[in-house]
């Protein structure tokens, strides 16, 4: 049989937007994870394009000024207000908002270390998170009128150096620090960025605010955590990269890379773009940059394949990568295909499809 009517297209990417993980080897992701990508939007699920990083907005705190000085200000949770002060946590009678008035001593203190707090919040349902250099605690029943307030253990991976590098986000406390991101839902304690190691620099020690309609926590201006799908997308100025899985055969055989296909969707208001792209094989080196000018007809919502044969595409390689470099802010992708003549009898590549 030529090797002509052994070609198919084999998806290499169509689940977007895809997750960062630079530990893994790219051979094991699956498709809709990705080894390296920033830049990516996350408006509209399904579909690959170039976007800025969401904005987002400080938790809301109400807060009150009693008296005078750097340590007048009270912030109000749980129908009373709250302060930290050195190492204590200080508690006002519940509804007082005009002058202090302690209820019982009034303080909780947290003087294992000679850290000061730096940062309290709600979060695990009527709890409260309390943070320092050197980690968190859980203030359970921080809801209680009696102020018959205890403090558990530290968590030493719920360190937070400055108060706005912790938010509260659906119950579970979020803190970037010097080893990444971090989440407690008051029982156990996630490593966010574990897959991340490699690359960990744009998750440490970020100012954390919130993508309210979207319910994610963003980073600075170099990340977004998206929850509801458990994760990390990356930013880097305007700049953008999406770099797919690794194929690999189950028995280590070539996979030829004829041609690619962009299937892209109409948006209707600009007829042309350009996508710029590379492969690589074994050699784990770059090879040769495409660049694919796309057009079609504005205000026709239809899908357009795009089909292009790459320059000098790795022909005997037993592994194949493909990244884009640039793209029009007007392209939305809907997957990304090869035509290869690999054929095995046990049905597939190596990982999942």
């Amino acid at each position: 049989m030529s090797e002509s009517a052994l070609l198919r297209w084999y998806p290499l990417a169509t689940v977007f937007p895809a997750g960062l993980d630079s530990n893994t080897d790219p051979a094991a992701l699956k498709d809709g994870m990705s080894p390296d990508a920033y830049g990516m939007g996350l408006d509209f699920p399904g579909l690959l394009y170039r976007a800025a990083i969401p904005t987002g907005s400080s938790p809301i705190k109400k807060t009150y000024d009693i008296g005078t000085g750097a340590s007048k200000t009270w912030t109000w949770y749980y129908r009373r207000l709250w302060r930290a002060l050195t190492a204590n946590l200080e508690y006002n009678s519940p509804e007082y908002t005009t002058a202090v008035l302690y209820q019982g001593i009034g303080k909780l203190s947290f003087d294992e270390d000679a850290q000061s707090l730096v940062t309290f919040f709600p979060f695990a349902g009527d709890s409260m998170f309390v943070g320092k250099s050197t980690g968190g605690y859980r203030v359970p029943n921080a809801d209680s009128f009696e102020g018959n307030f205890q403090h558990g253990n530290i968590e030493p991976a719920m360190a937070i150096a400055t108060d706005g590098d912790g938010l509260s986000l659906n119950n579970v406390a979020f803190v970037s620090n010097s080893n990444g991101l971090f989440a407690w839902d008051g029982s156990s304690v996630k490593n966010i960025t574990l897959n991340m190691t490699n690359d960990l620099d744009p998750f440490k020690n970020q100012a954390l605010v919130l993508d309210v309609a979207g319910r994610m926590v963003i980073g600075g201006t170099s990340f977004v955590y998206d929850p509801a799908v458990d994760q990390l997308y990356k930013y880097d100025g305007t700049n953008f990269r999406f770099t797919t899985r690794t194929l690999v055969t189950p028995k280590d055989e070539p996979i030829p890379c004829k041609q690619v296909c962009f299937i892209i969707r109409n948006t209707g208001s600009i007829d042309q773009g350009s996508i710029t792209y590379q492969l690589r094989g074994d050699e784990n080196e770059w090879r040769e940059v495409n660049k694919v000018d796309i057009s079609y007809t504005p205000n026709k919502p239809y899908k357009v394949f795009v089909i292009h044969t790459p320059n000098s595409p790795p022909s005997s390689s037993r592994r194949l990568t493909l990244r884009i470099t640039d793209m029009s802010a007007n392209l939305y992708i809907e997957g990304i295909r090869i035509l290869t003549s690999f054929q095995s009898t046990e049905g597939g590549f190596a990982h999942g499809e």
